[in-house]
């Protein structure tokens, strides 16, 4: 399909007992997001389970196609029977299957043109795994369903952008994985996406992975022997890359108007410092726009109407506007 003028996003409501279900129907009852360019990937019957929890007077029409009316929305229905049966808070491999189901049929809807982007609700790894879906995240299966070998992630929350060389490994593997070329390759993307959610000339900066940066090579030499020849590469392409950044200071020197966004060296360098601001990701690389919340599933609240909507709308309000900005993921960077 052509890039409507208001993107076309499919959300997967994420596992049917966790929050995904309750935090959609809260974001449409409140305004959030416009039920007619949306398209809910997921069991008619929790969607329904999950309007009427929150209150939500909102007729549902089972289609692959947005309503495009605002009194009425469009759920993509996976086809499984029972799964609006298992008790909210349960963990169990039918939620698994549903959820593993949800992101198979929005990855159809995004590969046939039918929506502009993709924005996961939690799963939950072990259900995954009960229903014989082995990955360590969600990501890791879109990214295999993509037929793609690795991605870029991109962790937002509010004006912060944090890009990250390394995910989902050890400590010890992710500090193998910091070389000139995987670093360069993700200041390359992170300056590519910036761009493309509007920043002209974005300013980038490359956070040590030694405490105080390494002291001169005192305490760690691998801001010396990797990350200054990556950032001085990324200069000679003409990408503004402002140094190095403190690990302390991820998250204040964006805030303080410093930089536009920076790469981080592993997974909790970004994570820890990012979660109080409640986090959305993208994943870099695929040949769709896909963005996921950035929080569990919370059985432990699923069900209450306790759970609070504005990371999924955070979520969905990135992937809108990547989609609106033409994001052309076959000219982002990727990790070899």
């Amino acid at each position: 399909m052509e890039t409507q003028k208001t993107p076309i996003v499919a959300v997967t409501m994420g596992d049917p007992t966790g929050v995904g279900p309750e935090v959609i129907a809260r974001a449409l009852k409140e305004g959030m997001i416009s039920p007619e360019h949306t398209i809910i990937v997921g069991d008619l019957d929790v969607v329904r389970r999950a309007f009427n929890l929150v209150g939500l007077q909102l007729p549902i029409v089972s289609s692959t196609q947005p309503t495009l009316a605002s009194e009425r929305i469009a759920v993509a229905d996976i086809g499984l029977k029972d799964v609006a049966r298992i008790p909210i808070g349960k963990i169990d491999r039918l939620g698994g299957e549903a959820a593993a189901s949800s992101i198979k049929l929005s990855v159809q809807l995004a590969q046939t043109g039918q929506v502009n982007a993709v924005v996961s609700c939690p799963v939950n790894k072990t259900a995954l795994n009960y229903a014989g879906y082995h990955y360590m995240d969600s990501t890791d299966f879109y990214t295999d369903l993509a037929g793609k070998k690795s991605h870029i992630l991109l962790i937002h929350g509010g004006n912060v952008n944090a890009f990250m060389v390394s995910t989902h490994v050890s400590l010890r593997a992710a500090l193998d994985m910091v070389t000139v070329d995987r670093v360069l390759t993700t200041i390359e993307a992170a300056h590519t996406t910036l761009v493309r959610l509007g920043i002209q000339n974005p300013r980038i900066g490359v956070v040590g992975v030694n405490p105080h940066m390494g002291e001169n090579g005192i305490l760690g030499r691998e801001e010396i022997e990797f990350l200054q020849p990556a950032i001085e590469a990324a200069r000679a392409r003409n990408i503004t890359v402002t140094g190095l950044v403190p690990a302390e200071s991820l998250v204040t020197w964006t805030q303080q108007g410093l930089v536009d966004g920076v790469v981080s060296m592993y997974h909790d360098q970004a994570t820890t410092a990012m979660k109080p601001l409640g986090y959305s990701t993208f994943a870099i690389g695929l040949p769709f726009i896909r963005c996921a919340v950035g929080h569990g599933t919370a059985h432990d609240i699923a069900g209450t109407g306790k759970a609070d909507p504005r990371v999924f709308v955070q979520t969905y309000q990135l992937a809108s506007r990547l989609a609106a900005g033409r994001y052309l993921t076959e000219e982002s960077h990727v990790h070899a």
